[in-house]
């Protein structure tokens, strides 16, 4: 299923790698795995070089707004450096913003799938099919379901429902929804950045823990969304959903039962799992092996050389974030405003409207990411870790259906020529608040029964 239009999952700059940057992210990537089994500095130093130059050569590969936020970060890294900052951050940072180089080509992996395995492929003409009365519901289920696994990628497979919709008002609503449906899927899905990110951070809150409560969260909005869908009108849908079950659940039941058993952030899980059972499912379900093998190899050697956009942002953003921790006038801003003595059911309103806020003015996920982790660690305990990595969740998918750095909403104002004023300040926005509103009411009720 090919998805012309869409930029490549790895990348969102233009251009085509050249094979020394693919041989160089190989080569991070087998560091990378090696560093989760047996970790060796020297070695680490060396990939913090290599990655280096990895970034120089893909530089003209990336976008302009990869390189502004970068130019950002590296100004404001430079500050913190030169207030009080812990130098060794600038190790740690780059250090963590490493594991990336083995995490990217791990999820690209994964959206191959829909590219060779046939029963996969065919969702695309399953799509198709759904009736025209039905699209808006269907575009919010199956943005959720294909975002767990695709990510944006998950634009492109239901695109398809829109070709012939000639109705602007349609196209931007189908637009605005897909983005809803798929910054859900991100308050519980492993297979995202901003996961792998919260449990990296925060390893003791088990996975099953957190996929718990996010998959919740998104059932409880989504059902209440389709209150009034006649069942037989969303068969077609759930005829999709029916395909997706046993891929979902299946891997996500994997690593959630691997967490369980090694203690593992899910982010050092896929790295390790996603591989080998991507290959194993390619040769279970396709009936060309060769040619399946060929394609996801192919790509695969592609977007190794295509991670320059990414990861000129991680290591810009988490670096910049673990000099914030560290920064003894951010730490004395956070005592001065007082957050720390707010009771905590005031703590995760304030918290959470201030994450749309940052969305909202334009900062890209992997910067609220870190940004999260900097203010909770200010926060003297105020806040538990399982709170702080719902809200560094729900300030994520806030970025990645708001803010105007995000690949995704590029996608949305391009493919479904949705006015960037309507992204930025129209309906998603009330949602991200009303979820806002109910994810603080939910941890107010729970913090008066004392459980955090």
């Amino acid at each position: 299923m090919q998805f012309p239009g869409f930029s490549s999952p790895a990348s969102s700059g233009s251009g085509a790698p050249n094979a020394l940057s693919s041989l160089l992210g190989a080569f991070l990537w087998l560091q990378t795995v090696q560093h989760i089994f047996v970790p060796y500095g020297p070695a680490r130093c060396v990939s913090i070089g290599v990655l280096i130059i990895y970034l120089i050569i893909t530089f003209p590969l990336t976008s302009t707004a990869a390189r502004r936020i970068f130019a950002a970060c590296l100004i404001i890294s430079c500050g913190l450096l030169a207030v009080g900052s812990d130098p060794g951050q600038l190790y740690n940072g780059f250090d963590f913003a490493l594991t990336f180089m083995a995490f990217l080509p791990s999820i690209s992996m994964v959206r191959m799938l829909f590219k060779v395995v046939p029963s996969l492929v065919s969702l695309g003409d399953d799509i198709r099919e759904i009736s025209p009365d039905n699209r808006k519901r269907a575009t919010l289920v199956l943005s959720n379901a294909l975002g767990a696994i695709m990510s944006i990628g998950a634009f492109a497979a239901i695109a398809p429902l829109f070709n012939r919709v000639e109705n602007p008002l349609e196209r931007r609503q189908a637009g605005l929804t897909m983005m809803r449906g798929a910054a859900l899927a991100m308050l519980w899905t492993p297979f995202t950045v901003g996961m792998g990110f919260a449990s990296s951070n925060f390893p003791d809150v088990p996975l099953w823990k957190i996929m718990a409560v996010g998959f919740c969260i998104s059932a409880f909005t989504i059902i209440f969304s389709l209150r009034n869908a006649n069942r037989r009108d969303m068969s077609s849908v759930f005829g999709i959903l029916r395909k997706l079950f046993l891929p979902i659940t299946g891997s996500t039941a994997t690593l959630v039962i691997a967490n369980l058993v090694t203690g593992m952030s899910s982010l050092k899980l896929i790295i390790l799992l996603v591989p080998p059972l991507s290959i194993l499912f390619v040769f279970l379900a396709s009936k060309d092996r060769r040619a399946a093998f060929a394609s996801v190899g192919h790509s695969l050697w592609s977007d190794l050389g295509l991670m320059g956009n990414e990861m000129l942002l991680f290591v810009g953003s988490i670096t910049m974030g673990a000099l914030l921790s560290t920064n003894p006038h951010f730490l004395g801003l956070l005592n001065h405003l007082g957050l720390s003595e707010m009771p905590p059911y005031l703590i995760f309103p304030v918290f959470a409207l201030g994450l749309i806020a940052c969305a909202v003015i334009g900062l890209h996920a992997s910067i609220i990411g870190p940004l999260v982790v900097a203010v909770y660690s200010g926060l003297n305990g105020q806040l538990s870790p399982f709170a702080a990595i719902i809200l560094l969740l729900f300030g994520w998918s806030n970025a990645s259906m708001l803010s105007v750095s995000s690949l995704g909403v590029a996608i949305i104002t391009r493919s479904f020529s949705v006015n960037l004023r309507d992204v930025v300040w129209g309906e998603n926005l009330l949602f991200a608040l009303k979820l806002g509103a109910f994810l603080s009411a939910s941890y107010a009720v729970l913090n008066l029964f004392g459980i955090q």
